[in-house]
C-alpha cells in the first residue's frame, strides 16, 4: 500500500502512447486501476475551450485511431460500462466523460468520423440512452454534468449529423434540466466555459421544428431570469435566437411566434432595467442589446412577431378559412361578437408593458411598433392611460411629447389600396372606420379640455408644448383629409359616396375635439400684447427667444386652423387682415436687424410665412382693405416683397398676390402676369440725404413706386371697365392696326392688364399737376420701362407697347421739370432704352464707345480709394446702390474699360447690386458681354444674370459665337425653370426674329438660339411638359411657323450658307412639316437647279424627316420611289433611305402578308394595329411601278433590315423578282446578308406563288449551302440571345424541307450528317421541333434523321446527369433543366423521349438513362410528367425490375434529393395535394394512352393521383414512420385525403389500388404512437363500412360527396385551426355509418344560424361544386332537391356576389344542365319586370337554347 501511495502524484502526468497500452490499462480488474486509466484517458483526450483547432496529425487522434482499429466502437469502454455497478458513480462519470471527449476529438475531421459512428450508434440505442437518461435524473452532480457533456458532444458530432437522433433519445421531461438551467446563474463563472451560452446555430430546421413543437417549455426556461445573467450571456442568447430561429425561414413562423409570446417577451424586457455598462467596456449595456433585439422582431412587418396589418381597417377573417364573401363586414356592425380584430395581439400587449415616459429606449420601441402596425394606435390610448392634464412637470412634458409623436405618424396610404393594376392603384370602395381615423388623429381622452387649458396656462413651457401638440394633431388631420380626398377623386364619388361621407363625419368629429378658435386667437393676441408692452415699457422682463418661439407657434396654429378647419375659423369674429401688422412691423425694423439674435430672426421668418399662408388660404382677405393704418394691404405686401431678402417669403407674397389679384378684373385674364409686375418693382434703397451731382434730392424709389401702383390699383379696381376700354382703344390705334394687332377675346392671356392704362393715366395726371418730384418721376418711368420689357415676353406683338412708350415720351416732353437737367436726362435715357428695345430687340451690330471721359475716370479713382480705406463692410451694399444712382443720372459717356471697372467695384461691394446694375446698363451704349468676361466667369456670376438682359445686350455677332450663345441659354435654365419661363424666352426670341426680318443673316442665328432652347428644355423638363415644346411629326405649337422660313432660306441661300449655318439647318430640317420637306425634296431632285441640291449631310436629315411621314403618306411617296433609289449612291449611310422605300412598298400591301406583323413602336395597342391594317388594306390595290432595279439591291454590300424590307416589298409587287433572287442565291453561296436577313428572304421566296413554278424549271442545288447555313444557326441557337430569330430559322428549315421536293433527299442527307455530328451540349428544343416535323410529314424518308436526333437527345440526357465536375457542363445542364421547367420546352422534350424509349425499349431502358429523368419528373398531372411516368412503367415492363429503388431519392423539388421514401412523401406540397383532392382529375387512367389530354387545363398545378398512390404504396412497403411527429407530418401532406378521394375515381385500377393502400394504412395505424390515432381510425372505419360489396370483379365506387367529406374530415384532424374541423367531426361522431346517397351537412350549413354562417354557406356551395363530376352525383343532389335550393338562394341573395358566382360555377352533367338552368330561369322570371324582359329579348328568336335564355334573363335582372 505505501508504494501505491508514493506513485499517486505521478499518475496525472502519465500518458498513453500506444493502443496496446490503452487496452491493457482498460482491461484491469480493479476499480482503482480502471479509475486511474479512465482519468488519464479523459485528461489526455479533453479539448480545452481555449485550445486552437485540432490538427489532422494530432497525437490524440492518431492514438484513438489505433485504439479503435483494435477495439471497434470503443468496446473496451463499453465493457467497463456494462460491468460497472450503478453505485460506482466515479467510475461511471469517467466512462461517460471519456466517451464525450472521444466524440469531440473524432468530430474535428471528416476522416476520423467513421471511427466514431459505432460509438454514436451504441449511445443512441435504447440500452445506453436509457442509462444516460437515468443518470440525468440522479443526484450525483458530476455524473449529471458529464452526461450533459456527452449529449452535447453527440449533438455537435459531425456538424450536427446526429442531432435529430440525440433529440429523440434525450429525456427532456427530466426535472434535472430546469435545475441545471438555474444553477448556471449562481455566482460568477468564466463566460467562455458556459456551454449553454453557445448553442449551435447550425441545427437543421427539422430538428428545430420538432424541438419547438414538442419541447417548447424547455426553451422558455432560458428566458426566466435572463435579466439576472451576465451581459455576454444575454447577448449570446438573443443573438442565437435571432440567427438560429428568426433568420431560419424553414422553421414555421407560427412556432416562433407561439414561442415568443407576451410572457417570454416580458421576461426579455426586464433587461431594460439594466441601462448602464457592467464591465470595463462602456458599450456593454444589456439594455442596448435587448433594445436592438426587440426592434428586430417587433418593428418590421413580416419579421418576428410583427405581422403586416391592414392599416386602419380591422382584421379580416383568416384566408385559410376561405370566406366566400369578399365584401368586408362593416366595422360598425357586430362588434360585440368579433374577438381579436387585430393582427398583432402580442405587440398590443407588449405596448401595455412599455414605460414610454421613463425610458427613451422603450419609447423608441413603442413608436416604431406603432409606426409598423397602424392598427394598434386606436386601441393603445385606453391601455396607455397617459396623464395629459396640463402641469409644469417633467412627466407631463414626456407624456405630451410622446402623445404628439404618436399622432404625427404617417397616414397608411397603402391600406387604402386593394391592388396595383398596370401601375394604377385600385382603391378600397369602403373607407376605414370613423373611430379608428379619429383615434389616430385626435384621440378622445378629454383632449379638447386639456389642450384648451394648456393654451391658457401661466407657464410658457406648458403653453408651447400644448400648442406644439395641437399643431401635430392639425397637421395629421390635414394629411388625413388629403388622403381621403385623393381616394374620393380616384373613385369619382359624389356627395353620396362613402369616402365623401366619411370625410364629412371626420370633420364634424374633429371640430368637437379641437379647442375653440377664439382660444387660439386669445393665445396669439396675448403674445401681441406682450410685445406691445415691451415696446412701451422697457423695464418689463422680456425674453426674446421665448417670445419668438411662442409667437411662431401661435401664428402656425392660426394658419393650420384656417387650412384644416376653415369653417371653424370663419365663425370667429376676427379681422384676418390685421395679421399683416406682423409684416408691416418688420419693415420698420429692417435697419436694426443686426441687433436681433440670429436664431430669433429665423423664427420671425417662420411667423411671416405662417401669416402669408393663412392669408393665401382665407376667403376673407381683401387686398384693397386697410391694415389699421393708412396703408392698404396691397401696399404692405408690395413693401414686404421689395424689402425682404428671403426667397421663401418672397415666394409666399407672390403666391398671395397671385391668388388675391387673379380674382379681380385687374389680372383675371392672366394671373401669371402678376409675377412680371413684381419683378419690375425697384429694390434699391437710398440714404435719407442722397442727392444727384447737381443737388437734386433723391427719395426712396420703392416708396414712390409702390404708393403710386397702390393708388392706381385702387382706382382700376373701382372702375375697371373704363380702363378696359382704354386698352381696347390702344390696340385699335392706327399703328397697331397696320400691323394687324387686335384685342382678341380668346387670347386674353397674351394681353396686358388694364392696370397699365391706369398707370399711364395717373402718371400723366400727376405730371401735369406737378404732384411728383423729379426723383419720383424717374422712379416711375424706370418702373414702366422695366414693366414694358417684361410684358414684351408675353405679348405676340410689340405694337401696343410701342404705343405706351410713345405716350410716355409725350407726357415727359410736354411737362419737363425745371432745374433737373440730370434727372430729365436720366428719364430720357430710360425712354430711349425702352424705344430701342421695342423697335429692335437685338441689334445687327453694336459699336462700343472708345472715348475716355476724364470726369468719369476721376470719379472711379476716388471710389476705388474710398472702398479700400474708409468704407465699412456694413455700408457696402448701400454704397453699391449709390454708384448705380450715379451711373443713371450722369450725362457723361463711359467706355468699355470704365464700365468694366464700375462693374468690378459694384461686384466687390455687393453681388446682388450687380444684378440690379445690369438692368440699368444701357444696351445702346454698352454691352454686358463687353463689360464682363462672362465666358470665363459665368459660373461665379450666373446668379447676377438673366436671359432677357443678356438677350437685349446681344447682337448678331454675339449669337454667332457658340460660347456666348451657350451662356445665353444656360442663363434661362440656371434655376428651376418652369414651362412658362421657357415660353416667355421663346417669345422674346420671336420678337427679335420679327424685328430683324429684313436682315437675311439674322434669321438663322435666332433659329439656332431657339434650337438650343428646345434641346436644353428636353433634358430639363419632364415628358408631359416637354410635349408642349417638343417637335414631332404632326404639328407643333411653338415653332411650326418657322418651318416655311427655313424652307425658303435653304432653297434660296443654299450655295452661300456657311458650315455652321448648314449645321443649324440640319437641326431644323427634321422638324419641318411634310409639305415643306417635299418642297426640299423636289428641289433636290430637280436636275434644272443644281445649286439647290442638298449635300449628303443635309440630305440625310431630309430623309430622316421624311421617314416620320412615309408610312402614313405612302401613296404620295410612291412617285418618288425611283428617284429616291437613285440617290442611294450619294449617301454614306443609306439605311434611312431604305426605311422610306420599305414603308412606301409595304404601304401598298396588306398588313402581315409576309408572315410578320411589323408595327411601328407607337402602334403597340390593338386599336392602333387595326387602324394600321385598315390603312394598308385601302391602299393594297394601288400597285405601282417602282422602277427600282432588283439587281441593284442584290448587288449591294451594305445590307440592313430596311434593305431586306425593300426586297420583300418588291417580291410581292414585281413579278420578275423571284427569278432575280433565285439567280442571286445561285451566284452567292455565301450571301453578304446576315442569317436573319437570309431567313426572311427565303421565307418570302417560299411564300411566293411564282417560286413554286420556278422550282419545276430551275436547278435548286445552289440553295443547299443556304440551307446548311440556316441549319447551323438552328443548331447553335441554344446559346443565342435572340430566341425569336432562332424560331424563324427553324420555320424556314421546315418550309424548305416541305416545299423543295426536288432537292429534299440532299437536304435530308445534310440534316442527318449534321445531327450525327451534333454535340450533346447543343441539343435544344428547336432540333426537337425539326425532328417532330420530319416524323409527321415524311415518316419513312426522314426516319434516319429522327433516329439521329433522338440518339443525340438520349446522349444529352445521359450527359446531363453523368456526374461530371466540369463547371461549364454543369452550367449547361442547369440551363437545360430550366428549359425543361418551361411547359412548352418540357412537352417537346418529353414527347421525343417518350417516342425514343418506345421505339427502342431494349436499348433505351437502361438504369443510366432512367436515373437522370428522376430530376426532371415533377410528379404532376401535366403531359410531360405523365409521359415520363409512362417511361418509368416501360422500364419496369422491359427490365422486369421495379423502379422503386430509384424513387426513394425522388423529391418534389428539382433542387434537392430525398433520403428515403418517407422523406419524399413528407416533402410533398400540401396545397397541391389538397388541390388534387378537390379537383381530382377523373380523366386520369392507368396508362397514358387512355388519358383524355384535351381535358387537362391545369395539369401542372396538381399532382398525378396515380403517382401519389404508387409512391404511398412504396412508403408502406419500406416502412411507416416510427415517431408521432413523423405520422403527423405524413398526414399534413394531405396524401391520405387524395387516397380517400381516389375511391371515387372513374378508373378501376386507381380505385382498386387506393382501396388496397387505405386498408394497409388502416392496419399500420393500429400500432402507431400518435395522439390522433383513434380519430384517423374512426374516419377510415366509416370509409370501410361505406364501401359496398361488388357484384363483379370491378372495384366498387363511392359517390364523390362521401369521399370528399371524409377527406376534409381527415385533413381537419391535423389542421384543427380550420373552421370546418369541429363541424365535420361533430357530423361524423353523430353517425355510426354514412348515408352515401345523401349530400352530407347540406341543410345544416346552407341555412346555418351560427356566427360563421356566411363561411359555412360558402363552404358547402364550394363542396357541391367540387363533388359534381358525373351523373351519379347529380342523382344524389336530386334526392334532396338541392338544385332547387341553390336556385332559390341565387334569386334571393342579390348582394352576395360570391355566393351567386359559386352557384354558377357548379359543373353539371350535360344531360342535366338544361333542366337545372330552367329552374334558375323560373325563379328569375318570377320577380322580373315583364317590360324589361320584353325589351331585352325582343330580338331573341324562338330557336334560342335554354342557356341563352337564362343568360338574357340574368342580364335583365342585373340591369334591374
Amino acid at each position: 500500500m505505501p508504494p501505491t501511495r508514493n506513485t499517486q502524484p505521478r499518475r496525472p502526468d502519465h500518458k498513453f502512447t500506444s493502443a496496446a497500452d490503452v487496452r491493457r490499462s482498460l482491461g484491469a480488474q480493479e476499480e482503482s486501476s480502471l479509475i486511474d486509466a479512465l482519468t488519464t484517458l479523459r485528461n489526455q483526450f479533453t479539448v480545452k475551450p481555449d485550445e486552437p483547432s485540432v490538427s489532422v496529425s494530432d497525437e490524440r487522434l492518431l492514438l484513438i485511431k489505433a485504439w479503435l482499429e483494435k477495439s471497434p466502437g470503443a468496446q473496451d469502454v463499453f465493457n467497463i460500462w456494462d460491468t460497472a455497478n450503478p453505485r460506482q458513480m466515479n467510475l461511471l462519470s469517467l466512462v461517460v466523460s471519456v466517451l464525450s471527449s472521444m466524440l469531440t476529438l473524432l468530430s474535428a475531421h471528416y476522416l476520423y468520423q467513421p471511427l466514431a459512428q459505432p460509438i454514436v450508434k451504441s449511445l443512441v440505442s435504447q440500452q445506453y440512452s436509457h442509462r444516460l437518461n437515468t443518470y440525468l435524473g440522479g443526484s450525483h452532480n458530476d455524473l449529471v454534468l458529464v452526461t450533459m457533456k456527452l449529449f452535447n458532444s453527440l449533438s455537435n458530432f459531425a456538424s450536427g449529423r446526429e442531432r435529430k437522433a440525440t433529440f429523440e433519445v434525450f429525456a427532456w421531461e427530466t426535472k434535472t434540466l430546469p435545475r441545471l438551467l438555474h444553477m448556471r446563474r449562481k455566482g460568477k463563472s468564466d463566460d467562455h466555459l458556459d456551454i449553454l451560452s453557445r448553442p449551435d446555430g447550425t441545427t437543421s430546421s427539422a430538428v428545430k421544428t420538432a424541438f419547438l413543437e414538442q419541447r417548447r417549455d424547455i426553451f422558455v426556461l432560458l428566458f426566466k431570469g435572463l435579466w439576472q445573467d451576465q451581459y455576454s450571456l444575454v447577448r449570446k442568447v438573443l443573438e442565437v435566437c435571432w440567427t438560429g430561429l428568426w433568420s431560419d425561414q424553414k422553421v414555421r413562423r407560427t412556432l416562433k411566434v407561439g414561442l415568443f409570446n407576451e410572457t417570454v417577451l416580458s421576461q426579455v424586457m426586464r433587461v431594460y432595467e439594466r441601462d448602464v455598462a457592467e464591465d470595463s467596456d462602456l458599450e456593454h449595456i444589456p439594455a442596448d442589446v435587448v433594445h436592438h433585439y426587440m426592434l428586430a422582431i417587433c418593428t418590421r412587418p413580416g419579421v418576428g412577431v410583427c405581422f403586416k396589418d391592414r392599416g386602419w381597417y380591422p382584421r379580416e377573417l383568416d384566408q385559410e378559412e376561405k370566406v366566400p364573401d369578399n365584401t368586408p363586414e362593416s366595422p360598425e356592425e357586430g362588434s360585440s361578437r368579433r374577438i381579436g380584430r387585430i393582427y398583432n395581439k402580442i405587440l398590443a400587449n407588449v405596448l401595455k408593458m412599455l414605460k414610454v415616459n421613463e425610458d427613451p429606449r422603450q419609447q423608441e420601441l413603442a413608436l416604431k411598433i406603432l409606426a409598423a402596425c397602424p392598427e394598434l394606435v386606436a386601441g393603445y390610448w385606453s391601455s396607455a392611460a397617459l396623464a395629459l392634464e396640463p402641469r409644469n412637470s417633467s412627466k407631463w412634458l414626456a407624456n405630451i411629447a410622446f402623445f404628439g409623436t404618436v399622432v404625427s405618424l404617417p397616414v397608411p396610404h397603402s391600406s387604402f389600396v386593394l391592388s396595383e393594376a398596370s401601375g394604377k392603384a385600385v382603391y378600397n370602395p369602403a373607407p376605414p372606420p370613423l373611430t379608428t381615423i379619429v383615434e389616430n388623429t385626435m384621440p378622445s381622452a378629454h383632449i379638447k379640455a386639456h389642450l384648451s387649458r394648456g393654451l391658457q396656462a401661466t407657464s410658457s413651457l406648458v403653453q408651447h408644448s400644448t400648442a406644439l401638440t395641437l399643431v401635430k394633431c392639425l397637421r395629421k388631420y390635414d394629411a388625413v383629409l388629403r388622403a381621403l380626398d385623393e381616394v374620393e377623386n380616384a373613385l369619382e364619388e359624389d356627395e353620396e359616396g362613402q369616402w365623401h361621407r366619411r370625410r364629412s363625419e371626420l370633420e364634424r368629429e374633429i371640430r368637437k375635439r379641437v379647442p375653440e378658435f377664439q382660444v387660439v386667437v386669445a393665445f396669439a393676441q396675448k403674445l401681441a400684447d406682450l410685445s406691445a408692452v415691451q415696446d412701451s415699457i422697457q423695464s418689463v422682463p422680456y425674453n426674446p427667444a421665448k417670445y419668438a418661439l411662442l409667437s411662431e407657434i401661435a401664428q402656425r396654429l392660426l394658419w393650420l386652423y384656417q387650412r384644416s378647419l376653415p369653417s371653424l375659423a370663419a365663425e370667429a369674429r376676427f379681422d384676418i387682415g390685421k395679421l399683416l401688422s406682423v409684416l408691416e412691423g418688420s419693415l420698420e425694423a429692417r435697419e436694426s436687424t443686426s441687433e436681433v439674435n440670429a436664431s430669433n430672426s429665423g423664427m420671425d421668418v417662420l411667423r411671416k410665412l405662417h401669416v402669408l399662408r393663412l392669408l393665401s388660404e382665407s376667403d376673407q382677405f381683401n387686398w384693397s382693405g386697410k391694415t389699421g393704418t393708412s396703408r392698404s394691404n396691397l401696399n404692405v405686401l408690395l413693401r414686404g416683397y421689395v424689402a425682404t431678402t428671403n426667397r421663401d417669403i418672397r415666394a409666399a407674397i407672390t403666391h398671395l398676390l397671385h391668388r388675391a389679384l387673379s380674382a379681380s378684373l385687374l389680372f383675371q385674364h392672366d394671373p401669371e402676369e402678376v409675377a412680371l409686375w413684381l419683378e419690375a418693382l425697384p429694390v434699391m434703397t437710398r440714404c435719407p440725404d442722397t442727392r444727384t451731382p447737381d443737388g437734386v434730392l433723391l427719395t426712396s424709389e420703392p416708396d414712390a413706386v409702390i404708393s403710386f401702383v397702390d393708388d392706381c390699383a385702387q382706382r382700376c379696381f373701382k372702375t375697371p371697365y373704363r380702363y378696359l376700354e382704354n386698352l381696347e382703344e390702344l390696340f385699335r390705334s392706327a399703328d397697331n392696326a397696320a400691323e394687324g394687332v387686335t384685342l382678341v377675346a380668346g387670347q386674353s392671356d397674351r394681353h396686358p392688364s388694364p392696370l397699365l392704362m391706369t398707370i399711364l393715366e395717373q402718371f400723366e395726371a400727376k405730371v401735369k399737376g406737378q404732384l411728383l418730384s423729379a426723383s419720383d418721376t424717374l422712379a416711375i418711368v424706370t418702373f414702366i420701362r422695366k414693366l414694358c420689357l417684361k410684358l414684351l415676353s408675353k405679348m405676340d406683338h410689340a405694337g401696343p407697347l410701342r404705343a405706351v412708350a410713345t405716350r410716355l415720351n409725350n407726357i415727359i416732353m410736354g411737362h419737363p421739370h425745371a432745374d433737373t437737367s440730370l434727372i430729365l436726362s436720366a428719364i430720357q435715357r430710360e425712354l430711349d432704352y425702352l424705344n430701342s428695345i421695342l423697335l429692335r430687340v437685338v441689334r445687327p451690330r453694336l459699336t462700343p464707345n472708345t472715348d475716355r471721359d476724364e470726369h468719369v475716370e476721376s470719379f472711379l479713382e476716388m471710389v476705388e480709394i474710398q472702398g479700400e480705406t474708409t468704407l465699412l463692410p456694413q455700408g457696402w451694399q448701400q454704397s453699391a446702390y449709390d454708384l448705380i444712382d450715379w451711373y443713371r443720372v450722369i450725362n457723361h459717356s463711359m467706355n468699355i474699360q470704365q464700365a468694366s471697372r464700375l462693374c468690378l467695384i459694384i461686384e466687390q461691394r455687393s453681388k446682388k447690386s450687380l444684378r440690379e446694375f445690369l438692368k440699368y446698363l444701357r444696351a445702346g451704349e454698352l454691352r454686358v458681354w463687353d463689360c464682363i468676361d462672362l465666358v470665363r466667369r459665368y459660373a461665379e456670376l450666373k446668379d447676377c444674370l438673366s436671359f432677357d438682359v443678356l438677350l437685349f445686350h446681344s447682337d448678331l455677332d454675339t449669337l454667332a459665337n457658340a460660347g456666348r450663345r451657350e451662356i445665353l441659354v444656360q442663363s434661362l435654365f440656371k434655376d428651376a425653370t418652369s414651362l412658362r419661363d421657357i415660353g416667355r424666352a421663346i417669345t422674346l426670341v420671336h420678337h427679335a426674329l420679327l424685328s430683324c426680318c429684313q436682315n437675311d443673316a439674322a434669321a438663322p442665328r435666332f433659329l439656332v438660339v431657339l434650337s438650343d432652347i428646345v434641346s436644353t428644355a428636353q433634358s430639363r423638363l419632364n415628358a408631359k411638359e416637354f410635349s408642349l415644346l417638343h417637335v414631332g411629326k404632326d404639328e407643333q405649337r411653338l415653332i411650326r411657323d418657322f418651318g416655311a422660313r427655313w424652307t425658303v432660306m435653304i432653297k434660296e441661300n443654299l450655295s452661300v450658307l456657311s458650315s455652321d449655318e448648314k449645321a443649324t439647318c440640319a437641326l431644323w430640317i427634321k422638324y419641318m412639316a411634310f409639305e415643306d420637306l417635299l418642297v426640299l425634296l423636289d428641289c433636290t431632285l430637280d436636275p434644272s437647279e443644281p445649286s439647290c441640291r442638298l449635300d449628303s449631310e443635309l440630305l440625310q436629315e431630309l430623309l430622316q424627316g421624311l421617314s416620320y411621314f412615309a408610312g402614313a403618306n405612302s401613296y404620295v411617296m410612291q412617285r418618288y420611289a425611283g428617284a429616291l433609289w437613285r440617290l442611294r449612291s450619294q449617301l454614306s449611310r443609306p439605311h434611312t433611305l431604305d426605311s422610306i422605300l420599305a414603308q412606301v412598298l409595304s404601304g401598298s400591301l396588306p398588313l402581315g402578308l409576309g408572315g410578320f406583323l411589323s408595327s411601328s413602336p407607337d402602334e403597340s395597342m390593338l386599336s392602333d394595329i387595326i387602324l394600321h391594317a385598315q390603312r394598308h388594306w385601302v391602299q393594297h390595290g394601288r400597285l405601282f411601278e417602282s422602277t427600282i432595279d432588283v439587281a441593284d439591291i442584290l448587288s449591294t454590300t451594305d445590307w440592313s433590315d430596311s434593305t431586306v424590307d425593300v426586297l420583300l416589298g418588291l417580291l410581292y409587287t414585281e413579278s420578275a423578282t423571284e427569278a432575280s433572287i433565285l439567280s442571286w442565291l445561285k451566284a452567292s453561296p455565301t450571301a453578304p446578308c446576315t442569317t436573319d436577313q437570309l431567313a426572311r428572304i427565303l421565307l418570302a421566296l417560299l411564300d411566293s406563288q411564282r417560286f413554286n413554278e420556278l422550282t419545276l424549271q430551275e436547278d435548286l442545288q445552289s440553295i443547299v449551302p443556304h440551307f446548311d447555313r440556316l441549319l447551323k444557326a438552328v443548331m447553335s441557337g441554344k446559346y443565342s440571345i435572340d430566341a425569336e430569330a432562332v424560331d424563324t430559322y427553324t420555320t424556314c428549315v421546315s418550309k424548305m424541307l416541305r416545299q423543295l421536293t426536288s432537292i429534299r433527299p440532299k437536304l435530308l442527307i445534310n440534316l442527318q450528317r449534321r445531327c450525327e455530328a451534333l454535340q450533346a451540349d447543343y441539343m435544344s428544343s428547336h432540333m426537337i421541333r425539326i425532328a417532330k416535323f420530319v416524323q409527321s410529314t415524311m415518316d419513312v424518308e426522314g426516319a434516319k434523321v429522327v433516329e439521329a436526333i433522338v440518339d443525340r437527345g438520349l446522349k444529352w440526357i445521359a450527359q446531363l446527369y453523368s456526374g461530371t465536375d466540369n463547371e461549364a457542363s454543369t452550367q449547361t445542364n442547369v440551363g437545360l433543366v430550366e428549359d425543361f421547367s418551361r411547359p412548352s420546352s418540357a412537352e417537346s422534350v418529353a414527347h421525343v423521349l417518350h417516342t425514343a424509349f418506345h421505339l427502342h425499349p431494349s436499348n433505351a431502358c437502361q438504369p443510366t438513362h432512367i436515373e437522370p429523368l428522376l430530376r426532371l419528373y415533377g410528379g404532376t398531372a401535366s403531359v410531360s410528367d405523365r409521359r415520363l411516368l409512362d417511361i418509368f412503367q416501360l422500364f419496369e415492363v422491359t427490365r422486369k425490375t421495379s423502379i422503386a429503388s430509384l424513387f426513394h431519392r425522388w423529391s418534389a423539388s428539382r433542387d434537392s434529393r430525398a433520403g428515403s421514401t418517407l422523406e419524399a412523401v413528407q416533402n410533398l406540397d400540401p396545397n397541391l395535394c389538397l388541390k388534387t383532392c378537390l379537383s381530382f382529375p377523373d380523366w386520369r387512367r392507368a396508362t397514358i394512352d387512355s388519358d383524355d389530354e384535351n381535358s387537362v387545363l391545369h395539369g401542372s398545378s396538381m399532382y398525378d393521383p396515380l403517382f401519389l398512390i404508387l409512391l404511398f404504396a412504396q412508403l408502406l412497403q419500406e416502412g411507416t414512420p416510427t415517431t408521432a411527429s413523423g405520422w403527423v407530418q405524413l398526414f399534413r401532406t394531405n396524401i391520405a385525403s387524395v387516397l380517400i378521394r381516389a375511391v371515387s375515381a372513374q378508373d378501376d385500377f386507381i380505385r382498386a389500388t387506393s382501396i388496397a393502400q387505405l386498408a394497409a394504412l388502416h392496419k399500420c395505424l393500429q400500432e402507431a404512437d400518435m395522439q390522433e390515432q383513434q380519430h384517423v381510425i374512426y374516419v377510415l372505419n366509416l370509409l370501410k363500412d361505406a364501401i359496398p360489396k361488388s357484384e363483379d370483379d370491378s372495384p366498387p365506387r363511392l359517390p364523390v360527396y362521401t369521399t370528399l367529406l371524409l377527406a376534409h374530415a381527415l385533413r381537419g384532424i391535423f389542421y384543427p385551426a380550420n373552421f370546418i374541423y369541429p363541424i365535420t367531426a361533430r357530423f361524423l361522431l353523430q353517425r355510426s355509418e354514412l348515408d352515401t346517397g345523401d349530400v352530407p351537412m347540406l341543410f345544416g350549413m346552407l341555412y346555418s344560424s351560427s356566427e360563421q354562417w356566411k363561411k359555412e354557406r360558402g363552404w358547402i356551395v364550394r363542396f357541391l361544386s367540387d363533388g359534381m363530376v358525373s351523373s351519379a352525383e347529380w342523382n344524389v343532389l336530386k334526392r334532396r332537391h338541392t338544385w332547387d335550393l341553390l336556385a332559390s338562394l341565387f334569386q334571393s341573395e342579390e348582394k352576395d356576389k360570391a355566393l351567386r358566382r359559386g352557384v354558377l360555377e357548379i359543373r353539371l352533367p350535360a344531360e342535366e344542365e338544361a333542366l337545372a338552368w330552367i329552374r334558375i330561369v323560373e325563379n328569375i322570371l318570377a320577380v322580373l319586370d315583364s317590360a324589361k324582359i320584353e325589351q331585352s329579348t325582343h330580338d331573341v328568336s324562338q330557336g334560342y337554347s335554354t342557356a341563352q335564355l337564362a343568360q338574357t334573363a340574368y342580364s335583365a335582372k342585373l340591369s334591374q
